[in-house]
């Protein structure tokens, strides 16, 4: 970041490079004193003072109160020198008492307690490599922990109670948990920092009707005297606090296995026949990671349980997954998109972060870039190159769109809040800076190296250098330049490529147009395609410095001249060609990046016939993407062979393979003129079986076409609970000022209480206050979304209300109403 400041006739030009928010220059008594820019702290990884070894827990819940009552054995012993005294992680507990075990004998431990800290005088020094046990009477108390942020896995509150009274009959009663990154401190005490490690019991008593959850396997269920059961699990493997987990709930759970490996799915009884379909390729991820990484899946079991009103789209807990409601959908859901990514995702962090973990969150990238790059592979693997492609082009975008207005290390030892860690950076960006290292070393040597990093640092924390170092062992190379440029500092390319061809001489030219001050001039490994007529040349390139030029001698001049992009993936390539050569791309390009590089400066020029005849191509291209990104394309078309396009659409809409072609397919039709002719289209897209599909088939149905009964079709849509078909429902009686769908809509509304499809709707709803003339429905409404924004603590729902207002500011009361939300959310 660059600071500019000019005082008293002064010029100070600063120029910082990383987190630099603020400088100061201050007058005082005629002098001018500098104050340096602001810089977040240094986060270093927590000191070991002590090993955490084993915890054993005993828990029971009361309800009523939304508390845990717990007794925490630990056993531990000094790290390096020896102790007297010991702190533990312990946030919002009332402390009921703290003893020392030996033999049969509990010793009373004296100790302080400031609400976030347990101090505990252990009554002698402790020697080095002697193990103790202390033991910890507690009640957790996570509703009335200071400090926490609602909605936030940073400073979450760490226990969840759901519906605990049963009084919301659209949700089950369920209890779980959610440590990372320092969270599990609020229902267990420990030493909450990712470089401990231990083994683990966990006693869970629970009303007899509830299932539990926990890490490791179940070793027994005892029904108890007051009809309440404990159920005994065990995690014999030693792995890091913030990766244990409980959940308790009235699941169903579905038994699936690998191998000899217990693997299970934990849903709610109404999707109970869909969880299969949701979660059954774990099996063959736990079979393919295994064998890409030569290791093994190491843990006891896998159990993958999904949650209500959970904090993000997943968690990683060793050996038991959690997953937020949106992965409980029916088979149809399913055609529309599948839960792969995120599900494979998931279970590669059992072997990044889980096995091998970040010794600080400042090293984050070691869990969650190699977590990412799992997705990738795993989507290759199963569904094509293209597929995978289409995986990294969409992180791609990810970060991009981060980049526009953060650009930071990816191994950051410097910042304010943990919470900052957890972005595209450490996710896409370090994803891509794998796929990178991937393709310079290429695929055998890339996955031999990671299978050594982890059976050399299986069941520890490390740094990034530890990773660097076991690369360099492998391959016998330095790759220092490579892990500076790409995990320590802020970033990435911007290529501007020329290139020329006189007299049987053809010059590339590239330049590195990011900002030098800020961003490195990268060294970057390239490859270069070149077709002259049918042959096509791959020329392998280094660029590192602001400017390059190549040359190779040809007989004829090049068609196409063009960048791998699978080779350097991460940054902007900036490469005119030439209409023809545009259009060669797409044919002779080869691979997912180049034909859509052609096909996206098609769809930007459709004035070009030449463009259209590609994208009349690309309609019926082998992988789906390039047909839907064809199909939308043609909204609004009116130039040449339209008669021909809309014939290759009315074939997509009808029967594509893909449901994401047919509805693009619809979406274009619908905009043509005439577009009451293709209703048959419509109508057999609203018989199909996806949602989306059915529901942009609807939408145009209901938008172009006056047919007789068309209400009363449409009404029978209306008892369909899907989110997409009730927005699309919705949208058109806005839209058509339907007087008596208030009543419909403010119910679809209720439905959805707590669920982030409501929010599209909520705003739908303020479009359709806005046209009616009905004012008892208006106020009705008003106080509706009133109830809505001051009801909940959740920022998306108060930001859809506020949408929903800005529609109605000619609605009476909706303005001040507007105004009073802005005020006080």
């Amino acid at each position: 970041m660059q600071c500019l400041l000019l005082r008293v006739s002064v010029l100070f030009v600063v120029l910082f490079v990383g987190a630099c928010k603020s400088t100061e220059v201050v007058v005082t008594g005629g002098s001018v004193q500098y104050q340096a820019p602001y810089r977040a702290p240094y986060q270093a990884a927590r000191t070991k003072y002590h090993d955490l070894l084993h915890t054993k827990l005993a828990v029971r819940f009361d309800w009523e109160r939304q508390h845990l009552h717990g007794v925490a054995t630990l056993k531990l012993q000094p790290h390096c020198f020896p102790q007297r005294h010991l702190v533990l992680d312990a946030q919002g507990f009332v402390v009921h008492r703290v003893e020392r075990l030996g033999g049969h004998v509990k010793e009373a431990l004296a100790y302080t307690y400031d609400g976030k800290k347990l101090t505990i005088d252990l009554g002698k020094m402790q020697e080095v490599g002697v193990a103790y046990w202390v033991e910890v009477a507690y009640t957790a108390q996570p509703n009335e922990l200071e400090g926490h942020k609602e909605g936030s896995l940073n400073g979450s509150k760490g226990l969840f109670f759901i519906n605990p009274d049963g009084g919301d009959r659209t949700k089950p009663r369920q209890v779980w948990t959610q440590g990372e990154p320092a969270s599990n401190s609020s229902w267990f005490p420990t030493i909450d920092a990712p470089n401990q490690r231990c083994t683990q019991e966990v006693f869970i008593t629970v009303e007899d009707r509830f299932k539990t959850l926990c890490n490791g396997v179940l070793g027994y269920s005892r029904l108890n005297e007051d009809q309440t059961r404990t159920d005994y699990w065990h995690m014999d493997l030693p792995h890091p606090p913030y990766l244990f987990m409980l959940a308790v709930g009235e699941f169903a759970v579905v038994q699936d296995v690998w191998e000899d490996l217990e693997v299970n799915y934990y849903v709610e009884p109404a999707y109970e026949q869909y969880a299969k379909a949701i979660f059954g390729h774990t099996p063959e991820m736990l079979e393919f990671f295994s064998q890409k990484l030569a290791y093994p899946y190491p843990w006891p079991k896998y159990s993958q349980v999904v949650v209500r009103d959970y904090l993000a789209g997943a968690m990683e807990n060793t050996s038991a997954a959690v997953f937020s409601e949106e992965f409980q959908v029916d088979d149809r859901a399913l055609l529309d998109s599948d839960c792969d990514d995120i599900i494979a995702h998931e279970l590669f962090h059992h072997w990044f972060g889980n096995l091998v973990t970040c010794e600080s969150w400042s090293h984050l990238p070691l869990n969650e870039s190699f977590a990412c790059l799992g997705a990738h592979i795993w989507r290759a693997h199963k569904y094509g190159v293209d597929a995978g492609d289409l995986c990294l082009w969409n992180t791609l975008q990810g970060y991009l769109r981060e980049a526009s207005c953060k650009q930071v290390n990816l191994i950051r030892f410097h910042y304010d809040d943990v919470g900052e860690l957890f972005d595209r950076h450490s996710y896409n960006k370090g994803a891509l800076v794998l796929h990178m290292l991937r393709q310079y070393l290429g695929e055998e040597v890339f996955f031999d190296a990671l299978g050594y990093y982890l059976k050399r640092h299986a069941f520890s924390s490390v740094g990034i250098h530890q990773l660097r170092r076991v690369f360099e062992e492998v391959t016998g190379e330095d790759l220092n330049w490579f892990f500076d440029q790409w995990f320590f500092a802020a970033g990435h390319p911007v290529l501007k490529v020329e290139h020329a061809y006189d007299h049987g001489v053809l010059t590339l030219k590239v330049w590195q147009r990011q900002d030098a001050q800020t961003t490195p001039v990268y060294k970057l490994p390239l490859t270069v395609n070149i077709w002259t007529g049918s042959e096509q040349q791959r020329h392998k390139i280094v660029v590192e410095k602001p400017y390059s030029e190549f040359t190779w001698a040809l007989p004829q001049q090049p068609a196409l001249v063009s960048l791998d992009r699978r080779t350097m993936l991460l940054g902007v390539i900036e490469h005119a060609k030439s209409p023809a050569a545009y259009r060669r791309l797409y044919y002779q390009g080869g691979d997912f990046f180049a034909k859509h590089e052609a096909l996206t400066y098609c769809v930007n020029n459709m004035g070009d016939p030449g463009c259209c005849q590609v994208l009349q191509a690309a309609l019926q291209d082998g992988f789906w993407f390039f047909r839907k990104m064809a199909a939308a394309a043609f909204k609004g078309y009116k130039g040449k062979d339209l008669a021909a396009v809309a014939l290759l659409l009315s074939e997509l809409g009808k029967s594509d393979a893909k449901p994401a072609v047919r509805a693009a397919a619809v979406c274009s039709l619908a905009s043509f003129s005439n577009p009451a002719q293709y209703a048959a289209v419509y109508k057999q897209g609203m018989a199909a079986r996806s949602y989306h599909l059915v529901s942009t088939a609807l939408y145009a149905y209901a938008t172009t076409t006056n047919e007789p009964g068309k209400f009363a079709c449409l009404a029978e849509f209306e008892a369909c609970d899907n989110a997409k078909i009730v927005l699309a429902l919705a949208s058109y009686y806005a839209e058509a000022k339907q007087p008596n769908k208030y009543a419909w809509l403010k119910a679809q509304i209720a439905r959805r209480q707590g669920r982030r499809s409501i929010c599209p709707l909520i705003v739908v709803l303020g479009k359709y206050l806005a046209v009616i003339s009905n004012e008892k429905n208006q106020a009705d409404g008003l106080a509706l979304l009133h109830q809505l924004a001051v009801g909940t603590e959740k920022a998306y729902v108060q930001s859809a209300v506020c949408e929903a207002l800005r529609h109605m500011q000619q609605v009476k009361g909706a303005k001040a109403l507007f105004d009073v939300l802005k005020a006080n959310l």
